[in-house]
């Protein structure tokens, strides 16, 4: 046989034949929409990767903050029957979730027609008592009227740019970030769920961004609660600020075991000890104690006490 060269033409061994345009791209039809596949699936890995930077270095507890305990807590909400039951349910979901403080305020419909605010909060008292010298609310600037605006949960960072002499005094007094959920209900109720964190940074936006869903189903679980006692007519809607021949209504029955044993000259840990409940919890009813007596701190508010026989001297 004779020698056959690479590339040339006109031999048997190195003949090729032509192949139309058609038949090509038949050919390779397949492998482009393979092609287009592989793009799609880096396309959509890359998206993952990039969610899951936004909540980068919270543990798998952290992620998952409901679970179980949070379906409890949830049920706790909703089984709630007077005031300080729903207070410390709050409470204890409030840390449940991570955050530092919260804020409840809402609007609801009442039996006959009537309309009543119903508030708490376990918001710092030094913040409360400037805000109240100032007539000012205690969400900053027009976070409440923002708020109400949205249908989704509105993180305090998307509007702090805008306000942020109003936000940087909020945090000069500990609520740093935090966000705000907004809830609308039938006859023109409405709510207002705000949870707050002492510490900004990325690491704490990272953490209410995790928290999202969580916060608002746990709005709209305290909005409900908040209704249903509202509808009952149950006497703490509403703000207490006069006293009333009713003296006893003024402070719950854990408010005035906290107070009781502030006056005996315990701790808040020995508090929590006495009554079996968190030292949080009793900063809380202490906190409440000094706002519905208007007194500047625990000393101040065991005289008032004293002085309108909410307490005896040998309770």
């Amino acid at each position: 046989m004779g020698e056959v060269k690479a590339g040339r033409p006109g031999t048997a061994d190195t003949e090729l034949t032509a192949c139309p345009d058609s038949e090509i791209s038949t050919r390779t039809r397949p492998q482009v929409q393979r092609g287009h596949r592989k793009r799609k699936v880096f396309a959509r890995c890359r998206r993952k990767r990039k969610v899951s930077t936004t909540i980068k270095g919270l543990t798998l507890g952290e992620r998952d903050y409901m679970g179980h305990k949070g379906a409890v807590r949830l049920a706790q909400i909703l089984a709630n029957r007077s005031k300080t039951a729903l207070e410390e349910a709050v409470l204890l979901i409030t840390e449940q979730l991570g955050f530092r403080y919260f804020m409840f305020c809402g609007r609801f419909s009442q039996p006959r027609g009537a309309t009543h605010e119903v508030r708490f909060d376990n918001f710092p008292v030094h913040w409360r008592r400037y805000c109240a010298d100032r007539g000012r609310d205690l969400l900053p600037g027009p976070l409440r009227r923002l708020a109400l605006q949205e249908v989704t949960p509105l993180p305090w960072r998307k509007i702090a740019a805008r306000h942020s002499k109003a936000f940087a005094k909020a945090s000069e007094f500990g609520l740093a970030t935090g966000v705000s959920c907004s809830v609308h209900g039938p006859r023109g109720q409405w709510s207002l769920t705000s949870f707050a964190l002492a510490r900004g940074g990325s690491a704490a936006e990272r953490r209410i961004l995790a928290t999202l869903p969580d916060c608002q189903l746990v709005a709209c679980t305290i909005h409900y609660a908040a209704a249903r006692l509202a509808r009952r007519g149950v006497d703490w809607v509403g703000p207490l600020r006069q006293l009333d021949s009713a003296r006893d209504r003024l402070l719950s029955d854990r408010e005035s075991q906290c107070l009781i044993q502030s006056a005996r000259g315990k701790t808040t840990s020995e508090i929590g000890q006495a009554l079996q409940i968190s030292e949080r919890t009793v900063a809380f009813h202490l906190s409440n104690v000094r706002r519905k007596l208007g007194a500047a701190n625990s000393r101040h508010a065991v005289t008032k006490a004293f002085s309108l026989k909410l307490i005896a001297a040998g309770s």
